[in-house]
C-alpha cells in the first residue's frame, strides 16, 4: 500500500483529474448526511482534457477559466440537454459549445487534435479510465436511491456512476494534503505539482458553479441504472 501511495506522484494531470471528478469512496455516507454531491459518470470526463489543455497550453488564469466554466455550463444546460443520453453526439455537441464559449471569453481557439475530434476524446478518456481501473483507483458504482441529498449531474446524463476505491481515495487525499502544505509554504508556482493543484482548484470552482446553476434553474434530472 505504501509503495502504491508513493507511486501516486507519477499520476499525470489527466489521471489525477479523473480522481478529482470522480465520486468519493465515502459517497454513501455523504448522501446520508445530506452533503452536496456531484454525481459523475464516465461519459462526463470529456471536461478533463479540455481543462488540462487550458492549464498546460494557455496563459489563462484559474479566474479566467472560471468564467469559461460558468458560461459553458450555462450554455450546455440550455442547448445540449437532448443529446446527453448519447455519448458520441453529446461529446461532439459539447466540444463545439465549449470551443465557441472559449473563443467568446478569451478569443482562444482549441489547437489540440484530441479536442477537435470527439472520437479521439472518447479514446483518450477510455485509455486513462482503463489505467486507473486496472490499478484499482476507481470502479463502477450504481446508485439506486439518492436519499434526498442535494446533488446535480455533471454534463451528460449518466447511465451509471463511478466511484473512487479506498486506495483511490487515499491517493486523492494525499494530493490534497500536499496542496495544503504548498499553500502554507507558498510553493505553488513552479512546483512539479502546480498543474495538479490548479486542476483540483478548478474542480472546486466547477462544483460551486454547478450548484449555483442548480439554485438558478431548479433540480436537474436524476437517473437510475
Amino acid at each position: 500500500m505504501t509503495q502504491q501511495l508513493e507511486h501516486a506522484e507519477m499520476l499525470s494531470m489527466e489521471e489525477f483529474g479523473i480522481l478529482c471528478f470522480t465520486n468519493s469512496y465515502y459517497l454513501d455516507d455523504e448522501l446520508n448526511n445530506k452533503i452536496q454531491v456531484v454525481l459523475t459518470s464516465k461519459p462526463t470526463y470529456f471536461w478533463i482534457p479540455v481543462l488540462s489543455h487550458l492549464i498546460r497550453s494557455t496563459d489563462l488564469t484559474n479566474e479566467d477559466i472560471k468564467v469559461f466554466i460558468e458560461l459553458s455550463l450555462n450554455s450546455l444546460m440550455s442547448k445540449n440537454e437532448v443529446r446527453w443520453n448519447n455519448r458520441a453526439l453529446g461529446i461532439e455537441g459539447m466540444l463545439a459549445t465549449l470551443e465557441s464559449v472559449l473563443f467568446y471569453t478569451s478569443r482562444i481557439k482549441f489547437n489540440n487534435p484530441v479536442l477537435e475530434h470527439q472520437s479521439l476524446v472518447g479514446s483518450f478518456i477510455d485509455e486513462i479510465l482503463e489505467r486507473l481501473e486496472n490499478h484499482g483507483l476507481i470502479e463502477d458504482h450504481n446508485i439506486e436511491m439518492l436519499n434526498g441529498s442535494p446533488s446535480v449531474m455533471m454534463g451528460l446524463m449518466p447511465l451509471g456512476f463511478t466511484k473512487r476505491t479506498r486506495l483511490g481515495e487515499e491517493i486523492y487525499l494525499k494530493f490534497v494534503s500536499k496542496f495544503r502544505k504548498m499553500e502554507l509554504q507558498k510553493e505553488i508556482k513552479g512546483s512539479p505539482s502546480e498543474y495538479h493543484y490548479r486542476l483540483n482548484d478548478l474542480w472546486e470552482i466547477f462544483k460551486k458553479s454547478l450548484f449555483t446553476m442548480e439554485e438558478t434553474f431548479g433540480p436537474t434530472k436524476k437517473s437510475k441504472k
